[in-house]
This record gives C-alpha cells, structure tokens and sequence, in this order.
C-alpha cells in the first residue's frame, strides 16, 4: 500500500477521520486488493484506503444496505442479523449512511466483528458529518475506509451510486434489509446481480414497513431470505484470479 501520509490531510476544512490507522493507495495488483472486487466490470485500479488494509482480503464479507428513513424494526433486524453474521466470523461491508449502514456498521462494532465502510467521496469527506465519529470507531476497531475518489472529492450523487458497486462487489454477497421501491438501495441490487452475488432478505415475519420494495427485490432480483447457510455457500465460492491482467482479459471477453 503506497502511504498517503498525514500531510495529505493538512489544510483540509473537512478532515474525515482522526483515529489511527494507516492511510494509502491500494492498486489492483496488491495483495491487500479486495479479492472479489477484482472479478467485476471496471474494477477501480486503485483504492484509497485509511484503517488496517487486511481486513479487505478476509474471505467471509456480507455487504448489508438498506434504507436511509428506516424504521425501528429494521434497525433492531439490522442489529440482529448482523450479531448472527459476526457469531460465525463474518465482517460486514456498508456505505455509512444513515439508517440501515450506520445500524449495520454499530453492530458489527458491538459485537467486535470487522466492519468496512464504503465512501461516495474522499477519506477526508465524511457523509453524513454526523457519522464521523463513527467513521473513528471503524478504524480504531481495526476495520478500514475505503473510496475509490481522491481526498477533497465531494459525495456527489453519480459518486455515491457508483460506491454501490463496490459495496457489493466487496463482499461474497448482500443483504438488504429495507427498500423503498424507488430508493439508491436498488442500485446496489442491480449492481449485486451483474457481479453474480446473491441478494438476501430478512425472513418475511422481520421485513419491517417497506413490503412493496422487499416484494420487488424477490421479484425483480430473485432475493431468499438470509440464513447462515446460504452465507457459507456464498462465502465459499472461488475467488477471481489475482492476476489483474488476466481478469480484465476475461471482463473484455465477456
């Protein structure tokens, strides 16, 4: 990982974080490269990442996304399913945001499982401010931050859609647990089919108040109710090759 340094930070009116880990550029071509990340269409050739690197390559990552207005009963599902994650060495993948991210996210953190955070701008722009303390907690933990935007890019709107990819593209596979049947969430849907990853849903008795949106994710996007196994399938599928010549090759083929 190729350091960015503290100074790259200095002068900045909107500092992300100040917790400690390291910050850097991770290429495609490097070990700490999320291994699954490689296997999509138009990987990013780098990441800017600012925490501890290896938690990008653990095998066993739920990406779990949801609405930002969500409700009480999908907060308190997020949390649950999430502990259930964790109680079997799995970390979590999210985007910050509020609602169901942010609940994802404290979860993992309660019950001391990995987390990562997937940024629409730049590590030194932090969206929803509020979050930034939690941002802190994410790295002192020894989980990471990630954004394929350079420090000072805004979370603009075409920024944070195109985060959703590597929400999913991160992980073995993802876990919606509120959707609104016009929400950015359903970017992330569209975008976990393309790169093959299943989509799961919380059991029918705990989808909470949007039923029209979690009724188009079974659909639209053939989502199954979450369990543990269904995960270790996921989990178990081979990994893309970690040559970066040879999978762009293969996305040029397709």
């Amino acid at each position: 990982m190729k350091p960015l340094g503290r100074s790259a930070f200095r002068g900045r009116s909107h500092v992300g974080v100040q917790g400690e880990g390291d910050s850097g550029a991770v290429e495609i071509g490097e070990q700490c490269y999320p291994p699954r990340l490689r296997g999509i269409p138009s990987p990013p050739p780098s990441l800017f990442v600012h925490g501890r690197a290896q938690v990008l390559t653990m095998p066993w990552l739920l990406a779990v996304v949801g609405s930002r207005r969500a409700s009480a009963a999908g907060l308190a599902t997020t949390r649950e399913l999430c502990a259930q994650v964790a109680s079997v060495g799995a970390g979590i993948v999210s985007g910050l945001a509020e609602g169901i991210d942010t609940a994802a996210h404290e979860a993992a953190l309660a019950v001391g499982a990995e987390t990562i955070a997937v940024l629409g701008g730049g590590l030194d722009e932090i969206s929803p401010p509020r979050n930034r303390p939690l941002a802190e907690q994410i790295v002192v933990a020894g989980g990471a931050l990630i954004s394929e935007q350079t420090l000072g890019t805004p979370a603009l709107p075409r920024h944070l859609v195109a985060r959703n990819r590597l929400i999913s593209g991160t992980a073995a596979a993802v876990l919606i647990v509120e959707c609104e049947p016009a929400s950015g969430t359903l970017h992330t849907a569209r975008f976990a089919v393309e790169q093959g990853r299943p989509i799961f849903v919380p059991p029918p008795d705990r989808s909470g108040e949007m039923e029209e949106g979690m009724r188009l994710l079974h659909e639209r996007f053939g989502a199954r109710s979450f369990d543990e196994e269904l995960l270790a399938e996921a989990c178990a599928a081979p990994l893309p090759a970690t040559d970066p010549a040879s999978g762009q090759l293969r996305l040029e083929a397709e």
